[in-house]
């Protein structure tokens, strides 16, 4: 791949998230009823509104165990487009990696030519195993956060692994960790491994076990896993048909993650032997888990205090759709494998958990730690949003941005995105929202929009507090008949208060039309960052107030701005 596009498909792929934790400098058209009230409600300059960012990553330091993080990554890195019959290239893992995902996937499969990365028993297109390392060496560097690669291996024989060992140090050199390393404590933090490459592999000996392969659309148990795993999950190498074995240099490199594949009632026990387990586990049987019991989330998240689990889709998403990150982040899933070729609204949740960090993320103190006797599983957050106007919402589809250009209903929806239906505390449900599993949402009214501006108006606020007390009265608009009543735009919902930080917000504006609704413009963003940006600036007091960027479906700044407030507060 020449330069050229090797530019444009870091253009393609690309998501603007960052907008909104650092502001681009330009400024984007704004209504003159947001104007208005920035000027005079608020008595703010514009330019300077748009400069505040609506949201404030974490810090993220690396001195703690690895099982107290969730990690980014990308599942089927390779492909460009769609899982069964598409495009792959070694570009995807430079353009991934790029874009903050430490944990990448690499599907090895043997052919005439040496072992090659494909996705396995469809048509999609393949590229060397050595290209595939190539790239994801060229993209770590001395400061880089550890790269997790997952290798699904399906090329059997000792000789032909030890070769797939012997490619990979070839081309990570020094960055490879490929044996237990001297005078390193037991439970790794990822600080002593900056700047390095770990691999996991799938055990070739439980292909067909109890779990699909990550490639496969099984979802199907099996007891002959059982048969084969002792309590400490150990299998005899004798009992391991030649063809499945790995090659011992293949097993120690995979050191510090060892991948399995659970056995039943895996959560109830730990894995004393051996260590650094990495649980595979597929999206459909660990949710069939979360719908089959209402106690069995604490105990998942007390496993993943010890053990590192990873989450991969679904055989059957063969459009390479997502599943929803944070409904596994939330049992203490470490590492979610998403498709990164698609703007879906999977990967809004991975983009808005992951924005302004080294892709990875502390879990919040109380999924690290024993359960003490605190009550801080008792506390609640009152979340509460008013929005003024949208500016600038790109068109339907079958519009164009012009005078002539035919006006379309369009309204702004709210959605509180929730790791488990715990979260949201009780008093929430007697509000009027329409709730879905772990969803509750808002819906305004529709109003016509012209496609040449993109603009929807709500009403302003008809309680103030703060610095907009004083100019209130004195506003233009109040001493001029209103053409039309605007109506309001306001959302309220409370959380427990340590949910915060895996409870996500996303604003969109939809096209109201027979059917489903097209979704024109987006913005996703963890309630804890959200809260931080607000409550954290330098604002006295704190107003709440923020231009908030839109993106459009593709994940793209469009100009779009929705000017909206936002409070919390600790109950």
């Amino acid at each position: 791949m020449d330069q050229s596009s090797q530019q444009q498909l870091a253009d393609t792929l690309v998501f603007h998230t960052s907008h909104n934790f650092q502001p681009s400098a330009s400024i984007p058209r704004l209504s003159q009823h947001v104007q208005t009230f920035i000027e005079n409600a608020l008595s703010d300059e514009v330019a300077s509104l748009l400069m505040k960012p609506a949201i404030r990553p974490p810090t993220v330091k690396g001195d703690l165990p690895m099982v107290d993080y969730f990690i980014s990554s990308s599942h089927n890195t390779y492909l460009l487009s769609k899982q069964v019959l598409g495009r792959c290239s070694s570009q995807s893992y430079i353009n991934v990696l790029s874009r903050g995902a430490r944990c990448v996937e690499i599907d090895v499969w043997p052919s005439k030519n040496g072992p090659i990365v494909t996705h396995g028993y469809t048509f999609s297109q393949s590229i060397p195993f050595s290209d595939a390392c190539i790239a994801i060496g060229s993209s770590v560097q001395p400061d880089s956060w550890p790269v997790l690669v997952s290798l699904e291996c399906h090329v059997y024989g000792e000789q032909n692994q030890a070769e797939l060992v012997r490619i990979m140090r070839d081309a990570w050199g020094s960055k490879f960790v490929d044996r237990e390393l001297e005078g390193i404590p037991k439970r790794l933090p990822p600080e002593m491994v900056f700047g390095k490459i770990l691999v996991e592999h799938y055990p070739l000996l439980m292909v067909n076990v109890d779990e699909e392969s990550s490639s496969s659309s099984s979802d199907s148990e099996s007891d002959l896993e059982d048969e084969q795993t002792s309590d400490k999950q150990s299998i005899k190498r004798s009992r391991i048909p030649p063809q499945l074995r790995i090659s011992p240099e293949l097993a120690e490199v995979g050191y510090y993650f060892r991948s399995m594949k659970p056995s039943k009632n895996w959560f109830s026990r730990l894995i004393p032997d051996p260590p650094n387990i990495l649980l595979n586990i597929s999206e459909s049987s660990l949710l069939s888990l979360l719908t089959s019991s209402n106690t069995i989330l604490d105990a998942l998240i007390v496993h993943g205090q010890a053990h590192m689990r990873r989450i991969y889709p679904k055989g059957l998403r063969f459009t390479s759709s997502n599943l929803h990150p944070h409904v596994f982040w939330g049992s203490g899933s470490h590492v979610v494998a998403l498709n990164w070729q698609t703007y879906d609204l999977g990967m809004q949740i991975n983009e808005a958990m992951f924005v302004g960090t080294p892709g990875w993320v502390t879990k919040p103190e109380w999924m690290r730690t024993p359960r003490g006797d605190d009550d801080a599983s008792e506390r609640r957050m009152k979340i509460k949003g008013k929005i003024v106007g949208i500016c600038n919402c790109p068109p339907p589809s079958d519009r164009k941005r012009t005078a002539d250009s035919k006006a379309y209903d369009a309204y702004v929806k709210a959605q509180l995105l929730l790791p488990a239906r715990s979260s949201l505390s009780q008093s929430s449900s007697t509000l009027p929202a329409v709730q879905a599993f772990n969803e509750v949402k808002y819906e305004s009214e529709a109003q016509r929009v012209q496609p040449l501006t993109g603009d929807l108006n709500f009403a302003y606020p008809t309680t103030r507090t703060g610095p907009i007390d004083d100019a209130w009265n004195n506003l233009p608009w109040k001493k001029k008949e209103p053409k039309e009543v605007l109506i309001n735009a306001e959302f309220e919902w409370e959380i427990w208060q340590k949910w915060e930080e895996l409870t996500f917000l996303r604003i969109t504006v939809c096209e109201k039309e027979f059917g489903k609704d097209d979704t024109l413009a987006i913005f996703c963003a963890r309630i804890a960052d959200i809260r931080r940006a607000v409550q954290e600036a330098a604002e006295i007091p704190a107003s709440g107030w923020r231009a908030v960027r839109l993106l459009d479906p593709t994940g793209k700044d469009c100009g779009s701005v929705a000017l909206m407030q936002f409070s919390f507060v600790k109950l």
